[in-house]
């Protein structure tokens, strides 16, 4: 290492910067990427899950009065 000139030495230093950048991206940010977009597509086919679900709670919340006007209309025909 001694035998080497300033520039060699700065120049190997910026190769190792550039390195320890490379090796963190592909090792850190590339994982946390594809790791974030897969999320995000199951958080859209939930949120999705989550519409139908409500729609389907205020069906069956909205059943018994349903059932109700029904059985009065059954009733009026059926008086007449």
């Amino acid at each position: 290492m001694e035998s080497l000139t300033k520039r060699e030495k700065i120049l190997i230093y910026v190769l190792v910067c550039f390195l320890l950048v490379v090796a963190g991206w592909f090792l850190l940010i590339t994982p946390a990427l594809e790791k974030n977009t897969l999320l995000n597509a199951q958080n859209v086919n939930l949120q999705s899950q989550i519409l139908t679900l409500k729609k389907t709670l205020k069906d069956y919340e909205s059943a018994p009065a349903e059932l109700k006007i029904i059985e009065e209309s059954y009733d009026k025909i059926a008086d007449q």
